[in-house]
């Protein structure tokens, strides 16, 4: 297999292991190396997601470090659940990916 058709046969798992594990949605591979989505959580948050076919891992919008004051309860919340969805998720792609490379 070369590395192309590996590339594309993680990334083909990886998808179809958001959908069928977390009901991933709106999933738009229009940004090149990149495919969008959006899962919801167990608390009730939807989290705009982003897995980059390069590096092989996942990004959530919503995992930000909030700086200062005046943040909700609501925010400090959602920010430290998508932290732990994205690290979560990650080791998802990871052990998907480390399947594939034992080839």
């Amino acid at each position: 297999m070369t590395k192309t058709e590996l590339r594309k046969t993680i990334t083909k798992s990886v998808i179809e292991m958001l959908i069928n594990k977390y009901n991933a949605y709106n999933i738009d591979d229009e940004m090149g190396g990149r495919i969008s989505f959006y899962i919801d959580s167990k608390l009730g948050n939807t989290f705009q997601c982003e897995y980059h076919r390069s590096n092989q891992d996942i990004g959530i919008y919503e995992n930000v470090k909030l700086a200062g004051e005046g943040w909700s309860i609501d925010d400090i919340n959602k920010a430290a659940e998508a932290d732990q969805y994205e690290r979560l998720l990650n080791e998802e792609v990871e052990y998907i990916a480390t399947q594939y490379l034992a080839m």
